[in-house]
């Protein structure tokens, strides 16, 4: 992930715990409440939203624990 991206996800996402197994219990919520609102009448857009902050937040937190790991990934 290029530096800037990592800096802007950690800005937009700041508060949010970056601990794997927290991260992953906040993920799913998000993913099940997106899901209800994409099948709810009206609300599409905001479960469409949930859903990319879903994986903006797997993103972020993969990247910390590998950047603290030392494991890297290729940059895109």
């Amino acid at each position: 992930m290029y530096d800037d991206r990592f800096t802007m996800l950690k800005s937009e996402l700041n508060g949010l715990p970056v601990d794997a197994i927290d991260a992953m219990l906040c993920i799913a919520e998000l993913i099940k409440t997106a899901s209800l609102l994409i099948g709810t009448d009206g609300h599409f857009e905001t479960g469409y939203n949930l859903l990319t902050i879903a994986v903006d937040y797997a993103e972020l937190v993969t990247e910390i624990r590998d950047r603290t790991t030392g494991q890297g990934t290729a940059q895109e």
